[in-house]
């Protein structure tokens, strides 16, 4: 029970952290620390104007919008997005031999069905007969 407890637990946390969980966290705690600064200065609604406008962000928000754009570069170790194949024009034209092989083949046994069918056994199924109206 415990085990099974531990395995959905993490599940859900591991699945928490790939849809981007962490950091929306960070966000509310961001935003709810801007209106409680700005709410006795600014009053209710000027706080929650400046707040989530973007105009003036805080120190929270620029870290936040840093690790978005940090995730958002792609990595050196990627596949390159366009694979060239070698073409037959450029094998024939640096003159090497290309051969073309067929692939091996395995040849199976024909085995006889084993399942005798009964002559008496009627093979077609019966149709129903026609209704009268």
């Amino acid at each position: 029970m415990i085990r099974s407890f531990i395995i959905k637990l993490t599940c859900i946390a591991t699945a928490f952290s790939i849809i981007g969980g962490p950091l929306a966290m960070y966000q509310v705690f961001a935003w709810s620390q801007m209106l409680h600064d700005r709410i006795p200065n600014q009053g209710l609604a000027e706080a929650i104007d400046s707040t989530f406008s973007g105009e003036t962000p805080c120190e929270h928000c620029l870290k936040i919008s840093a690790i978005k754009k940090d995730e958002k570069q792609p990595e050196k170790n990627q596949l390159p997005k366009k694979i060239e194949v070698i073409s037959i024009a450029k094998i024939a034209a640096s003159n090497q031999q290309v051969s073309l092989v067929k692939p091996p083949s395995v040849r199976l046994a024909y085995i006889p069905s084993s399942i005798h069918i009964p002559k008496g056994v009627i093979l077609k199924c019966p149709t129903p007969p026609p209704r009268n109206c």
